[in-house]
């Protein structure tokens, strides 16, 4: 019994270190709408030009944006371009509106949306 206590009582420590990255802020989650617009259409490129890979966009993002060295924010770009190079058929601004509107309507949680568990 008290092994199960214990375990349950670790649970409580641990989840928030291992919780998934989220935005911070309504404003940051503009900022992943627009990257999701920028990063679906690179992918939707990618569909003609087969050198238009995961590492060619996210070159291409680093460019636009900056990550400003946090770890946080360059994973979710890295889902966030993962995520639209999965995305079938579609204008980009529909796969940005949807990364958007899940951001802002679950406060920075953009998993469902993205597919993954940050």
């Amino acid at each position: 019994m008290q092994r199960w206590i214990l375990l349950f009582a670790l649970g409580f420590v641990v989840a928030p270190l291992c919780a998934a990255p989220r935005a911070q802020s309504a404003e940051e989650c503009k900022f992943y709408w627009d990257i999701a617009l920028v990063s679906r259409a690179l992918a939707m490129e990618a569909g003609r030009d087969p050198s238009m890979g995961e590492m060619r966009i996210l070159n291409i993002l680093s460019r636009i944006y900056s990550d400003g060295g946090d770890e946080r924010v360059a994973a979710i770009m890295v889902a966030i371009v993962q995520a639209a190079l999965r995305e079938t058929g579609g204008p980009a601004g529909d796969f940005a509106k949807r990364v958007g509107n899940a951001c802002l309507a679950k406060r920075g949680d953009m998993d469902g949306v993205l597919g993954v568990k940050l």
